[in-house]
């Protein structure tokens, strides 16, 4: 299987602008993923931090030298460049330095006018001359070069890269393995290879588990890119990038929410497909269909289109590129409305497919279907509003939720216990949001009298002061409550895009409203493309 490997383009931002195009435009030729801060100015220490760790992921460096030496940094007196490039060379990291034939040559406000600097400059060039380097005068002089330099290093110092990797079929022991939760171990899971119900029950936790992960890095994600975290200070300095809604397409966590977010689903078409084959009861194939739904219906609130798949011959194909959100919209429904016929299926398990059905309507601005949904939990006996205190302590709200206490090897991640959990249940769907759903969808059905019957119902359990009108600023009002009833859990950021707040309640431009597409996914797969304005 082709390696694809992850090359760092380094060099000085406004003088080299054309000159870093085309090196990029070369990686990309060559099947590669380039890595550029584009969009950064490195010149502060939590970017220095972020362009660290981004090296760290890379393979191979590549620094281009023309006529400036670039921002200092005020400690070490270099400029950010050649901390970047020692950086490179202190980690192992294979480089190319490609140097200005004659720098003299160069328009004047592309070289430097300080002595100082200029010394700098002849150090640093005379430093990169000790390893791998070529010389160029045009840009595309300098493309030619550092398509042959990589190839050559490639060949001579081949390193991990990144491969993608087809789901296939497993072995129910293989896949029992690759989980660390409490399930029997592979020579007692199948008796004598024969795979039962119970077997296939118990490999449903992995499936679980896997959503549990998911869940884990999106909640960051969401939280943190609709700014409802209130922490001054982030574990690391990627995430501070993320509550900017600065966001490059090779950032890790971009990576890592797309990667987990597939596994999950491939996860459960696997168990589904072991269901069908073992005549296994109903519900096991509608609780994966369930979980599938809700997984894609986040991957479009966060990416737009993206890649389908709903069975495991098109899993076996070659990379697909994406479908539109109406189609996986309209495909997940149809899905759903199956579940719903299940007589099988559990009371809460038909409740969360309910309630990832209103989800979906509600992005469509379906709102007489998503009252139909809606109603069907409302109407439920079974749900109510828990006080304040017990809201994270107990289930008594939750339609969908992990109980940290019973599943131990959940939600460990440091950075999920500072900002998303609030106590000993992680609720992914859960009363309160049931009832602002209720409260927008009434109030854009125009049954203002409903609209303020529900808001004020959770009002009520915060002692806030009751709404006694809608007025203009209503939706406002709503996206305010929910963002403090319900931040860090997953759907506020949604409830603005869909209501048209995004924008101005998070200073964002227009194509921020979905993330990019990760760099490496582009890379992979020649049938992607990247979201527009990235």
């Amino acid at each position: 299987m082709d390696v694809k490997y992850q090359v760092f383009i380094s060099s000085t931002y406004n003088d080299l602008k054309e000159e870093r195009q085309e090196v990029i435009k070369v990686v990309l030729q060559m099947g590669h993923i380039p890595v550029s801060m584009e969009f950064f100015s490195a010149a502060d220490e939590d970017q220095w931090s972020l362009i660290k760790g981004l090296l760290d992921e890379c393979d191979y460096y590549v620094v281009i030298i023309g006529g400036i030496y670039g921002s200092i940094e005020e400690k070490s007196g270099k400029s950010y460049t050649q901390l970047e490039y020692e950086y490179a060379v202190e980690k192992g990291i294979p480089v190319i330095g490609i140097l200005n034939r004659d720098v003299n040559r160069l328009s004047a406000e592309k070289r430097e006018r300080k002595k100082v600097n200029q010394e700098k400059l002849a150090g640093f060039s005379e430093l990169v001359k000790r390893k791998m380097c070529q010389f160029w005068s045009t840009p595309s002089d300098l493309a030619s070069n550092v398509a042959t330099s990589l190839h050559k290093l490639m060949n001579k110092n081949p390193r991990l890269g990144w491969t993608r990797v087809l789901p296939k079929e497993h072995p129910i022991e293989e896949i029992v393995q690759t989980v660390n939760v409490d399930i029997p171990k592979p020579k007692n899971v199948v008796s004598n290879g024969i795979l039962t119900e119970r077997d296939i029950r118990k490999v449903l936790k992995k499936g679980l588990f896997d959503f549990g992960s998911f869940i884990d890095i999106y909640f960051i994600i969401e939280g943190l890119y609709s700014h409802s975290n209130t922490e001054t200070k982030l574990p690391n300095s990627q995430l501070e990038w993320i509550r900017k809604n600065e966001i490059p397409a090779h950032l890790q966590q971009v990576k890592e929410i797309w990667t987990r977010s597939y596994r999950c689903i491939y996860t459960f078409i696997n168990i589904r497909d072991l269901a069908q084959k073992r005549g296994v009861p109903q519900d096991v194939i509608s609780i994966g269909n369930i979980f599938i739904s809700y997984i894609y219906y986040v991957l479009t609130e966060v990416w737009g289109d993206v890649p389908y798949f709903n069975n495991k011959p098109e899993l076996e194909m070659a990379p697909k590129g994406s479908s539109n959100v109406k189609e996986i919209r309209t495909l997940s429904l149809a899905n759903l409305q199956s579940v719903l016929h299940d007589s099988t299926l559990s009371t809460q398990h038909v409740d969360l497919a309910v309630g990832v059905a209103v989800r979906w309507e509600l992005q469509a601005k379906n709102y007489s279907k998503a009252k139909e949904y809606i109603d069907k939990l409302i109407n439920r006996d079974r749900y109510k509003l828990a006080p304040v205190h017990e809201i994270f302590s107990t289930d008594v709200e939750s339609i969908g939720y992990f109980d940290t206490d019973q599943e131990g090897s959940q939600f460990h991640n440091p950075v999920f216990r500072v900002l998303c959990k609030k106590g000993r249940f992680v609720h992914y769907l859960r009363y309160t949001e049931v009832l602002l759903m209720a409260t927008e969808i009434y109030f854009h059905l125009s049954d203002h009298q409903k609209a303020l019957y529900y808001i004020n119902l959770v009002r009520i359990r915060n002692n806030q002061p009751q709404l006694k009108e809608t007025g203009n600023n209503f939706i406002a009002t709503l996206l305010d409550d929910w963002k403090a009833n319900l931040g860090m859990e997953g759907s506020y950021f949604s409830a603005l895009k869909r209501n048209g707040y995004a924008e101005k309640v998070l200073g964002i431009p227009a194509f921020k409203s979905v993330l990019p597409i990760p760099a490496q996914e582009i890379a992979l797969n020649p049938n992607m493309q990247q979201n527009e304005g990235y």
